[in-house]
């Protein structure tokens, strides 16, 4: 199985043009997809929402991921295979850390390119569909083993008393503001029914709630995202939006006020 993850979105020919591209090459192949959503050119969301994916996904699934800002520069169009018989085929370019990190890298491959004609702004469809199509119907010899990939350098999550320190670290459709500040930093900070919040230059007492449905209609709330992570939202509404919130936003906790 071949799954899909990108920043495509679903106006345009794109996605489309990547499955045609692996059905050409293996029409046995079954594709699906993770998103095609993941915010422009935004290489961390990309690599949080397959990490959170790919965990549920069963062994020996090919995931093709294409978030790629420097698409048609040098950096290199890779394949990894991990510790737990995933593959993933997807630009050097940090995509993978968060898995690689979790999983641990068996084998890195570089995806060789011998084709002239191969579109500078489209290696989705000339470069990791071939090379996902290629992997999941056997064939190896388009690859040149290397021994390292890029991984981007991890906010650290920091605490000083009962003040946690860390980072807005995704964003999903409904405006939930995950961060990358787990359950157990809290816990160890000492949080109770309320926390004080500092995101950016705005400042929140939140309720320390279960679910959304627990706040008003309209209020906010912090709560642990079904990853186990620091979450701010609004019930039924958008915490992003109404607080002008992004990734990579620093974010304080008070966990004691």
């Amino acid at each position: 199985m071949i799954v899909l993850l990108t920043d495509f979105g679903e106006k345009d020919f794109y996605v489309g043009a990547v499955k045609g591209v692996i059905y050409k090459i293996f029409p046995e192949a079954k594709i699906d997809s993770i998103s095609h959503s993941v915010s422009k050119f935004n290489v961390k969301e990309a690599a949080f929402t397959l990490l959170n994916a790919s965990k549920e996904f069963p062994e020996h699934t090919v995931f093709l991921v294409v978030v790629d800002p420097e698409v048609g520069t040098s950096r290199n169009p890779i394949v990894v295979t991990t510790k737990n018989n995933f593959t993933f085929v997807a630009p050097d370019n940090g995509v993978l850390t968060l898995v690689l990190q979790e999983f641990g890298a068996k084998k890195i491959y570089k995806i060789i390119q011998n084709d002239p004609n191969i579109s500078k702004t489209f290696h989705g469809r000339d470069v990791f569909a071939p090379a996902a199509a290629l992997w999941e119907k056997g064939e190896r010899n388009f690859l040149q083993e290397i021994s390292e990939v890029f991984l981007f350098e991890n906010e650290k999550v920091k605490t000083l008393g009962n003040i946690v320190f860390g980072e807005i670290l995704s964003i999903d459709d409904f405006g939930n503001c995950v961060t990358n500040i787990p359950k157990n930093a809290l816990k160890e900070a000492g949080f109770g029914d309320k926390i004080s919040v500092k995101i950016g230059k705005k400042e929140f007492a939140l309720a320390f709630l279960e679910t959304y449905g627990n706040a008003k209609r309209n209020g906010f709330l912090a709560l642990f995202s079904s990853t186990n992570f620091l979450e701010f939202a609004v019930n039924c509404g958008n915490f992003a939006k109404k607080n002008k919130v992004e990734t990579g936003m620093k974010v304080e906790v008070n966990c004691v006020f």
